[in-house]
């Protein structure tokens, strides 16, 4: 009688489902082919739960939906299979194409409540695979085995980080390399970081002059770096004045003169605080007279300069020598010494002396 009355069930629930499947929308997924329960049959007292664990192939295929033959005997939602009275279900796994999967539950107020319960592992986890433990009834008058559960996996047992891919930087660069860590469990990768190394220093060698220091023009240098083009330029002090005193000179009727001044001896300096005097003035005297003056008559004569020699171009006009202008010197033996201080054609005072 029970054998008919599953059967009954299986067929209801089958029939069932083709109505969910005809009555559904047509997508383009990837149909189901096949779906597994890790449970397909178990008691249950009322109140008391069971989750079911669905495989479905292939992976990727379109969903699944859950459903009981009978609610009031226990219900379904997301595999997890809730007792709520008395009585037989079938709880089916179903896809949209037809294909499913049964658990058949029976719930009975009688049986054990489970409420020891006890965790069984099957596999450690590690840190490359999970591991699987399952819970089961500790009751010696049940013993029930529940779903199977999977344990994470540990973490990596990094060792001490190592360099890898190491590129040194440099003046013109940056540098980079991946700071990687192995577990020293599995030998695989625990961590991985990939870091920057700021640029290296300019590696610099001497100075170098490039332009030399004048006494007015600031000279340059520079120190490059020995491993790229890159340079610092830097300007040079003034030089120092190379200084010479030299003495004056007085200026003459055809030279002239200087003052005592300081000059720098650098060829290329013009530096000197010499300071140009001009020619002196010609000393003019008679040279001769062209005709001596007498008491009452005036005579002319040539000029020349008493230091050069140089003859000026105007004549002289010496009063009579009946003129107050004259100094006069008696040179004994009849011979006077007439001296007159007149002005020139040029307009200039010139003194002119000559005996008689």
């Amino acid at each position: 009688k029970m054998t008919r009355k599953i059967f009954t069930l299986l067929i209801l629930t089958f029939l069932f489902i083709t109505v969910l499947v005809s009555c559904s929308d047509e997508k383009e997924e990837i149909d189901v082919t096949n779906i597994n329960l890790d449970i397909t049959e178990t008691a249950i007292a009322p109140g008391e739960s069971v989750t079911l664990v669905a495989t479905v192939s292939p992976v990727g295929a379109k969903g699944v939906s859950w459903h009981s033959s009978d609610n009031s005997v226990a219900t379904v939602k997301g595999g997890v299979i809730t007792a709520v009275g008395n009585g037989n279900a079938v709880i089916v796994c179903a896809s949209d194409n037809g294909i499913f999967a049964m658990c058949r539950v029976t719930v009975d107020s009688g049986l054990c409540k489970h409420t020891d319960i006890e965790w069984v592992i099957v596999s450690e986890p590690t840190c490359t695979s999970t591991g699987l433990k399952y819970s089961y009834c500790k009751s010696d008058a049940c013993g029930m085995r529940f779903s199977d559960e999977v344990i994470e996996m540990t973490p990596h047992t990094p060792a001490a980080a190592v360099k890898e891919n190491e590129v040194l930087p440099t003046c013109t660069s940056e540098g980079s390399y991946d700071e990687v860590s192995y577990c020293i469990v599995c030998g695989n990768v625990a961590s991985f970081e990939s870091k920057t190394v700021a640029k290296a220093p300019h590696d610099f060698g001497d100075w170098t002059t490039v332009a030399a220091s004048t006494c007015y023009v600031q000279g340059t240098r520079v120190q490059s770096c020995n491993n790229c083009p890159y340079q610092n330029e830097e300007k040079l002090s003034l030089r120092d004045h190379l200084i010479s005193h030299k003495e004056g000179k007085e200026p003459t009727c055809t030279t002239p003169g200087y003052t005592a001044y300081d000059e720098c001896l650098y060829s290329d300096c013009d530096y000197s605080t010499k300071q140009v005097l001009t020619g002196g003035e010609h000393v003019y005297t008679i040279s001769f007279l062209f005709s001596e003056p007498t008491a009452n008559v005036s005579a002319k004569g040539m000029l020349t300069c008493d230091e050069c020699h140089y003859a000026a171009s105007e004549l002289l006009t010496c009063p009579a020598l009946s003129s107050s202008e004259y100094t006069v010197v008696d040179l004994g033996n009849g011979k006077k010494q007439y001296t007159i201080t007149v002005e020139n054609d040029e307009g200039k005072l010139v003194s002119a002396s000559f005996i008689i």
